[in-house]
């Protein structure tokens, strides 16, 4: 179930998504680079997309206070 999952391409999903959108990136990412984050934040519309430059995959673990913000000023904007 795993394989499948990360074998699925949904990127044809990524226009149609019509709520709030927050990206978070670590810039030191290897599992997804800044590129996938970039091209997802193009194909949601209105999305933001928040770099973390000096973490890797797991922003939440590495950084949870800028990680922390960086949601509850997403959420504030609601």
């Amino acid at each position: 179930m795993l394989h499948s999952m990360a074998e699925a391409d949904l990127r044809s999903v990524l226009p149609t998504i019509r709520v709030p959108t927050l990206l978070l990136c670590g810039g030191r990412d290897i599992r997804s680079s800044s590129a996938v984050a970039e091209a997802m934040r193009e194909a949601i519309p209105h999305s933001k997309l928040e770099t973390f430059p000096n973490s890797g995959h797991q922003s939440n673990m590495e950084i949870p206070g800028p990680f922390n913000d960086a949601v509850l000023r997403f959420l504030g904007d609601r």
